[in-house]
């Protein structure tokens, strides 16, 4: 039981939990770890991937926050935060510019550019009405995702795809 009176010990427990599926606990458990000063700030970005998972986009955006000025050099940190900074269905937290200068940096990093960090970049150009370079990325996007054989995401891609020739947006389902 010692190792649990670390925040070591409750880091790991959460991580089994997220394993069997048992968010509540998980979450629990990484708020402890971070209370017993384990502030690492990747345990802040886990707590954000599995609130952005639940739907609470606005907690997940304050953890990869604090994740990222906490120097977290994870590139999923700052891809997911710049994903919800860029289709949130909230008004209230979308951040069009903040969401490009957090998805830039990583699509530039060539071992980085995949379908995915293009989809990102996608959003938060045409989010940011810059839609000539969101199609561009679209379009790189689904041609990755495609290559890759991930044939379902690259439809996905190319429904964003659509409506940013088209000068729109796309955001998050509510």
């Amino acid at each position: 039981m010692r190792q649990l009176a670390e925040p070591r010990g409750f880091s790991k427990r959460a991580e089994c939990h997220v394993r069997l599926g048992d968010v509540d606990a998980a979450l629990e458990d990484f708020r402890q770890a971070i209370t017993l000063g384990g502030d690492d700030p990747d345990l802040h970005g886990r707590i954000g991937t599995l609130l952005q998972t639940r739907g609470d986009l606005t907690g997940a955006a304050t953890h990869y926050r604090q994740a990222l000025a906490g120097g977290s050099r994870r590139p999923e940190i700052a891809l997911s935060l710049a994903w919800i900074l860029s289709t949130a269905a909230e008004p209230a937290l979308r951040s069009p510019s903040e969401a490009v200068r957090l998805a830039e940096p990583v699509c530039e990093d060539p071992r980085m550019r995949n379908g995915a960090t293009l989809d990102v970049l996608a959003a938060a150009y045409a989010a940011a009405g810059r839609f000539d370079d969101a199609v561009e990325a679209a379009r790189k996007g689904a041609k990755l995702a495609s290559d890759a054989g991930r044939t379902a995401y690259a439809s996905e891609i190319e429904a964003r795809l659509d409506l940013f020739e088209n000068k729109k947006t796309w955001s998050e389902p509510n």
